[in-house]
């Protein structure tokens, strides 16, 4: 498989994936260590696939932002 894009599991871990069920309207955020954890820590963003756990639906959209574009608490 191609590397050609970004390997969240990779670097220093400070991007978070939120992934949002287009079906139900659920939204859930994973880790770069969550993903390396479900043993897709080296496939590029673009290869991977979400299926909500609340619906069963596989119509789901992600996006990554780093935790630098998160407010402090």
């Amino acid at each position: 498989m191609a590397t050609d894009g970004l390997l969240i599991g990779r670097g220093p871990g400070n991007h978070r994936l939120i992934v949002w069920c287009k079906a139900c309207r659920r939204q859930w955020e994973l880790s770069g260590a969550d993903i390396v954890a479900m043993g897709k820590g080296d496939v590029p963003l673009v290869y991977l696939k979400w299926r909500c756990t609340n619906c069963g639906s596989y119509l789901t959209h992600s996006v990554v932002f780093g935790s630098h574009m998160r407010p402090k608490r």
